[in-house]
Order: structure tokens, then sequence, then C-alpha cells
């Protein structure tokens, strides 16, 4: 069966629109929830810059910012993001990259989400290679990674001060 979105029994995936701005404003201006995220907190202005960015740009082949609700109560829980990566010809693949609204942290709604855009991924979409960029002090993201068979790559030059790449490859 082929499904144009990730999905599990109980979260919807979207892709984002305009209709979600205000929303993607509140998590980038919240200081809690992008502690772990690299740049951290935004300005409200910059915030509304990215956000801009985010809801106008659905990427082709089944990528680009998911907006992750309840199915039954169609609650945003928050967003995945997958795009294409490429530093330098060794260094290609898909990023994942995920941001959860604080009140669900601890409900292991990212575990549930990391692993049904993993399954899209691999499965729907054929990526063979996947990269995540996990906070080296974001032990929960560390968790939900390692989890899911990423492996940290050491080797590789950090985009991000106090971060690690992640790679899932196809088996």
């Amino acid at each position: 069966m082929s499904h144009n979105a990730p999905h599990t029994s109980t979260l919807d995936f979207r892709l984002a629109d305009f209709t979600d701005r205000d929303w993607f404003i509140q998590l980038y201006t919240n200081q809690e929830i992008m502690r772990s995220i690299p740049g951290g907190v935004m300005t409200k202005e910059r915030a509304t810059e990215t956000a801009n960015r985010v809801v106008s740009r659905a990427l082709s082949d089944g990528l680009g910012y998911y907006v992750v609700r309840f199915k039954s109560e169609h609650e945003q829980v928050g967003y995945v993001v997958l795009r294409p990566f490429g530093w330098d010809e060794r260094f290609q693949g898909t990023e994942l990259g995920y941001i959860i609204d604080r009140q669900f942290w601890g409900k292991r709604i990212a575990s549930k989400v990391a692993a049904a855009v993993v399954e899209y991924a691999t499965g729907v979409l054929k990526k063979d290679r996947l990269l995540a960029f996990v906070g080296n002090e974001n032990t929960a993201s560390i968790k939900v990674v390692s989890q899911l068979g990423f492996r940290r790559l050491p080797e590789v030059p950090v985009l991000h001060p106090g971060y690690s790449t992640w790679e899932l490859t196809a088996k």
C-alpha cells in the first residue's frame, strides 16, 4: 500500500502549510524547546523568517516538513523534516530532524514519530542513508536514534559545536 506521508495508528502527518506559520513561530521562540536545536531559541523576527521559509517549502518526492498531530484530537504535537543533505561527495543523504512540543516530552511521541518517518523514508521513499544531527546533551534524542539503529559518526566534521552526526543506512 502506498502512502504520500508517514503514518501511525494514532498520529497524522501532513506537509506544513501557511496555516501552521504561527505555531512554528511559537515553537521557534520557546527557549526550552529550542535549547537542543542548532542555533537555539530564535528572535521573533528570525522565527517569522524561518517559519515563512518552512511553510512555503514543500519538497518533492515525499520530502519536506510534516506537521504531526494526534488523529483523534487534531492537536499538533510537533513536526518532522525529511530533506536532502549534502556536505561533500562522501557525505550525502536525507536528513531526519524533529521538534516535539514541550507538553508532549516524556510520552514517547518522538520515538513514534521518528520510527514512522524512518519506515516511510526507507520503505516508501527508498532512501538508503538517513542522517540526524543530535545535541550531545540531548539524551532523549540520542536514545531515540540509537533505538532506531542509527550509529554515531565521530569521524564526520561537526556542523554545529556540541552536536553529533548519526547515520542509518538501509539494510
